[in-house]
Order: structure tokens, then sequence, then C-alpha cells
């Protein structure tokens, strides 16, 4: 139960330092389009905090289910909220606190299931390998790969367009995406529980059976988290980002739920109609409570109320550049 605890508080602390750490990036992204100067300071630190998170979250995977981790990962709506209603100044909705308390609301359910319904037992590496052949999950790989033939034969016959508003292509790239970006997940809950074994003497990686399925189990993660960075980038590009993104996070949360709770028989321990309505409420609470300042927001970074990221340069530079604005307009 300690494990559970702190783990818990691991993946709620490590999904705040990754959001903060994209914000950041975001922030640095947005200065570059209008060739702004950035401190390397900034950027440095925004790289940092989405380190340290991503290493807190995927730590907290050998020792909680993965249904549970996926879970929180969506609290980053709600963190998402917070840093631009501080850090940007943009107005917070009542669509986006329903949004928020949907999120929160799912997190608890999911977390009230897991604690009093599942244990999540340690697996040697035989134990591992031997999982993917459990019919359950071989199903399920066989699903995605003839949903994923499916979809690419459909994309195939759809009029490629740079700016496409079609909702159910929309959902179709995401969901052939996620589909198999999630096996990152559960790669990376592996890699926990071997390491956590290694650490307790338990499994040694200079076996060759051992250390080779570690190698594999850790090249098949790289691939699956570089498959899914590709496709978000590309889809954002493709389709309406008001749409996309949300629907790639909530995608993500589905089919991470789907692979780990199936791979390592989590679903089944916690409760299949349990699990539905904690995920009912995070996928309704993604949805209306996405935010992007690019979308509610102002559209240039230079009028972002950076109270915590901007210097007395920055300050400068911004009453310049009203004034400058104040002469021409009085100019005749």
């Amino acid at each position: 139960m300690v494990y559970l605890y702190f783990g818990v508080l691991g993946s709620v602390i490590g999904y705040a330092f990754q959001c903060a750490g994209a914000n950041i990036i975001s922030l640095v992204q947005r200065k570059q389009k209008i060739d702004e100067e950035i401190g390397k300071c900034l950027l440095i630190s925004g790289v940092t905090c989405f380190a340290f998170g991503a290493f807190l979250v995927l730590s907290s995977l050998a020792f909680l289910p993965q249904i549970l981790v996926v879970s929180l990962g969506s609290l980053q709506t709600v963190y998402s909220l917070v840093w631009h209603r501080f850090f940007n100044g943009i107005p917070v909705s009542i669509r986006q606190l329903v949004g928020a308390s949907c999120v929160c609301a799912g997190c608890v359910l999911m977390y009230q299931d897991c604690k009093s319904r599942m244990q999540t037992p340690l697996m040697n590496p035989v134990q591992l390998f031997h999982a993917y052949s459990a019919p359950t999950y071989q199903t399920y790989l066989t699903i995605v790969c003839f949903l994923h033939f499916i979809i690419s034969t459909y994309n195939q016959c759809q009029p490629q367009s740079k700016n496409n508003r079609n909702l159910v292509d929309t959902i179709l790239y995401s969901v052939q995406g996620a589909m198999l970006g999630t096996q990152f997940m559960v790669m990376s809950k592996t890699i926990g529980m071997l390491l956590r074994l290694h650490v307790s003497h338990e499994v040694n990686f200079f076996n060759t059976f051992n250390g080779g399925f570690l190698c594999a189990t850790s090249f098949v993660a790289i691939i699956s988290i570089l498959f899914w960075s590709n496709r978000g980038s590309i889809g954002e590009s493709r389709f309406d980002i008001s749409i996309i993104k949300p629907t790639n996070k909530i995608t993500w949360i589905i089919f991470g739920v789907l692979s780990g709770g199936l791979y390592f028989e989590e679903i089944q321990s916690a409760g299949l109609v349990h699990v539905f309505y904690a995920l009912l409420y995070i996928v309704l609470g993604i949805w209306f409570g996405h935010l992007d300042p690019l979308l509610h927001g102002v559209d240039e970074p230079k009028k972002e109320k950076l109270f915590l990221l901007t210097d007395s340069s920055d300050e400068e530079d911004f009453s310049t550049s009203d004034s400058l604005n104040i002469d021409v307009i009085d100019s005749p």
C-alpha cells in the first residue's frame, strides 16, 4: 500500500512537471516564430522540467497499475488551465471548469478501483514474455493490426487536403496512431518491472534471455514513442488543431488503459464497468476542459502576461512597442 501512495504522488507531480516543461517549450517556439530573442535558461528549464516529470511518471509505472498511471495523465488538462490562467492571463470558462472537475472525478474513481480491488504483482522476464501469448492480449493485437490496415486503406482512398476538418477523419487518424503509440506505456512498465527486480537482485541482466528481452523491449518503446510523436506533429498540420489536440489526448488514454489493462490483466481485476465509468468522466473532462492559448487567448506571445517568465528587458521591449503603436495612431 505504501508503494501505491508513493506511486500516485510521483505520477501527480511528474505530470505537473511535464505540463510545465511542455508549456515553456511551446512558449519558446512561439517566440522564435516572431524572431524574438530567447534566453537559453528558459529553454533549458523547459527541457529539464519535462525530462524530470517523465522520469517520475515512468518510475511510478514500476509500482502502479498502468491503467491508473495513464488515467492520471489526464490531470495535465487541469494543470494547463492553471498555467494559462496565471501565466498567460487567459480566462477560464465555466465549460473548462466543468471539464476539469470531470477529470478529477475520473481520476479519483480509477484510484479507488485500483486501491480496493487490485494489486500489481511483479512479473519476471519469462512471465512478461509469455504474457504476449495470452489469448486476450493476442486478440487485442490482432484487432489493432486489422483496424490499422483498414484505416490506412481508408486514408489512401480519401483525397489529401492540407486543412481537413472532417471529424471522422480526425478521429480515425488519432486512433490509428494511439493504437500503436501506446505500446510505449506497456514497454515502459515492463522495463520498470525489470529494473525493480534487478535492484532487488532477483533478475540478472547478464543472462542472455533477460538482457535480450530488456533490449528488445527498450527498442519497441523507442519506436513507439517516436511513431506517436511524429503522428502528433503531422496531425496538427493536417487537421483542425482545436479537434486533433484533445482527440489525441483522449485516444492516448483510452488505448493506454486498454493495452496495459489487457496485457497486465488489470481491467479484469479492477472491473470493466468501474474502468468504463472512470474513463467516461476523463474523456468528457478532456474534451470540455481543453484550452489552447492560440485558440482561446491572445495569438501573439508578446501580449501574454508571463509574470514569472519575463525579465526587465522583456518588459522594456513591451513598453517600447506599445509607445511606438501610440505614436503611429496619434500621427496625422
